[in-house]
């Protein structure tokens, strides 16, 4: 990334496959985020389709057996007798995903830690800030703001956490 972004830009820095910038404001960090040129690689994703992936759910439910859980009766016997009817019930595949990109603020110093992050899992948020700066989880303040929909994900995935104390702790 560019070195010199504009005025109120406190630094940069990079993650694996992800950028920061860090600013004194919004403002300062749009403008400054406006000059990066991205590119990005197609994802082994990027090739799925409701087509695809209704016909691998097809197949698996004719060529694969389910497991048992329990049996009452003789369903053969009963389908062999009477009249069968069948249908199928298909929805298109859609995303369980966030409403809103995965974000946190982080605030470091005088050995406590401020994060300002929309999660399922405050108490782990408070852990995981605690064990990166080692301190106890009492000196972490966890302010958990609306979800916007989370779906099991922001309460599992706490890289953009681990991204901001880290971010704050450097740019202190």
């Amino acid at each position: 990334m560019p070195t010199r972004l504009g005025e109120g830009i406190n630094g940069t820095d990079r993650f694996g496959n992800a950028g920061a910038i860090v600013a004194r404001t919004w403002a300062a960090a749009s403008k400054a985020a406006a000059q990066i040129e991205l590119t990005a690689k197609a994802s082994p994703a990027d090739s799925l389709d409701d087509q695809a992936i209704a016909q691998v759910l097809a197949d698996t439910m004719v060529n694969k057996p389910g497991n048992l859980v329990s049996k009452h009766g003789d369903v053969a016997a009963e389908l062999a007798s009477g009249t069968r009817f069948e249908a199928t019930y298909q929805v298109p595949y859609l995303a369980h995903a966030c409403m809103e990109t995965m974000v946190a603020t982080a605030s470091v110093g005088d050995g406590k830690a401020h994060v300002i992050v929309p999660t399922q899992a405050p108490d782990r948020v408070a852990q995981i800030v605690a064990e990166l700066l080692g301190l106890t989880t009492d000196k972490v303040l966890v302010e958990n703001t609306f979800l916007g929909g989370g779906f099991g994900r922001k309460g599992t995935d706490f890289q953009v956490v681990r991204q901001a104390v880290l971010l704050a702790q450097k740019f202190k």
